[in-house]
């Protein structure tokens, strides 16, 4: 059975300088050293339940309690994951890349599924010098796992001895003045837990009604994992998951009230509590707005106005800008009649033209029906 005696903590009675090339130890007693190894990166994840994640942590290798830089020879270690699995690990990235011009990398995953792989193990042909607090990023992993649809799962991380790999069994020491250190094994531990945050509700939603249709618009959220919008009209989900913050409602009925709301969705499935709501009646637009007797849409009513409808109706002229303008007696239609109309009320004192009798808009049924495709104001 293999044996590691780990004291607690590792105090040794030497201490460490490089000269620049020689790159040798040499003791000094009463000098205190401590290595540890640990992890960084341990912090929660959140995310949809069901999908999955990736997540980087990195291998610290520590030093304390040192009076002087720190000069060892190799280092190695193992780790293992809880309620994950390690995926991959490198030392790309890390404070150990830049130490490669003096040595040589093992990594590689063994029993992936277990969650456990073997060193990135470093061996130098000359000593690489550490401070004397502080830490160096010796690999990084990348774990790989599901996040839970209940309760947060624990994620936990820690060194072990003795994985072999594709060779040699490997330990977590580290190697000083050709001596073998154990150093302290930390581990860590972080959560996994699926989002149950909703996103705000939207704001400012606006309805703006028309011929059979409401036009519905509201401020953009601003969640970094917004997914879309439901639309609901009265009570009842009108249109799923909307990806822009408008919709075209034209499926109305003229005359009717309909109200409306609004939530946000983000990409775990959750729902905000719905926009304050808003009441739209679809209805026909007036006319106009126009003149009533202004044919050619000079905002004057004369006889040049009675002179277009004619041209219009007998000699192929251009139609009336606006059929409602040019309806001067209102029977909602244009023909001859209309400029005997006018033509009456300027010379021979006949009745005035029915409202509009300045520009305005018209919700006369007759005046909508002929339509005034060009309004003169």
């Amino acid at each position: 059975m293999r044996m590691r005696i780990l004291p607690t903590p590792i105090v040794l009675a030497v201490a460490c300088w490089l000269p620049t090339a020689a790159g040798f130890c040499q003791e000094e007693p009463g000098v205190s050293m401590s290595f540890a190894y640990g992890f960084s990166g341990c912090d929660g994840i959140t995310g949809a339940a069901g999908s999955e994640y990736d997540k980087a942590v990195d291998c610290v290798l520590s030093t304390s309690d040192n009076s002087s830089a720190v000069g060892i020879e190799s280092w190695s270690f193992c780790v293992q994951a809880s309620n994950a699995t390690i995926r991959s690990i490198t030392i790309e990235g890390t404070d150990a890349e830049g130490l490669m011009d003096k040595g040589w990398e093992i990594n590689e995953v063994v029993n992936g599924g277990a969650g456990a792989i073997s060193a990135a193990l470093l061996s130098f042909r000359s000593t690489v010098t550490l401070p004397p607090e502080g830490d160096v990023s010796v690999a990084a992993i990348t774990l790989q796992g599901i996040i839970p649809a209940g309760e947060a799962e624990i994620v936990s991380l820690s060194y072990l001895d003795g994985l072999s790999g594709s060779g040699l069994p490997v330990d977590s020491i580290v190697t000083y003045d050709g001596e073998t250190m154990l150093p302290e094994l930390g581990g860590c531990g972080f959560s996994v837990a699926p989002d149950r945050t909703p996103p705000a509700a939207p704001v400012d939603l606006e309805a703006a009604p028309g011929d059979r249709t409401v036009n519905l618009s509201w401020r953009a959220n601003t969640e970094d994992d917004l997914a879309g919008y439901n639309l609901y009209r009265d009570g009842e989900l009108l249109a799923p998951g909307l990806a822009e913050s408008s919709y075209n409602d034209n499926t109305l009925v003229n005359g009717i009230t309909y109200t409306y709301a609004v939530t946000a969705l983000d990409h775990s499935g959750n729902e905000s509590v719905p926009s304050p709501s808003v009441e739209a009646t679809p209805e026909v637009p007036p006319a106009g707005p126009f003149l009533r007797g202004d044919a050619n849409a000079d905002l004057l009513v004369n006889i040049a106005d009675g002179i277009w409808v004619l041209s219009f109706l007998f000699t192929g002229g251009p139609m009336p800008p606006c059929n409602a303008a040019a309806n001067s007696n209102g029977d909602d239609r244009v023909n001859v009649a209309d400029p005997v109309y006018s033509l009456n009320w300027l010379f021979r004192g006949g009745p005035s033209p029915p409202p509009p009798s300045s520009c305005d808009l018209s919700s006369a049924p007759g005046d909508i029906s002929i339509g005034c495709d060009q309004p003169s104001c």
